[in-house]
């Protein structure tokens, strides 16, 4: 039974992982005859990240990521301090 738990996970997580990361060191589409040669570059990372939009999605992320983490922090001192002293 392990072997098949195993087995799928197999399947579903590093199968797509792997092609997904085959896939970003590559500039031709999946549909090219040349996807399966070993021709890796990095112009996609470069694209990606000398883009703007990229740029402004790490500054949301950053923002959302350290407010919410303050936002916890103060309620959750608040709370513990309201239990504390009852």
């Amino acid at each position: 039974m392990l072997v098949l738990v195993v087995g799928f996970l197999i399947y579903q997580v590093i199968v797509p992982l792997f092609f997904l990361l085959w896939g970003s060191f590559k500039t031709s589409r999946p549909i090219d005859a040349d996807y399966l040669h070993f021709t890796f570059t990095l112009t996609n990372y470069a694209n990606a990240l000398s883009g703007p939009e990229f740029w402004q999605a790490m500054a949301n992320t950053v923002v959302y990521a350290f407010g919410s983490t303050a936002l916890a922090a103060i309620l959750g001192v608040t709370l513990a301090v309201v239990v504390a002293r009852t």
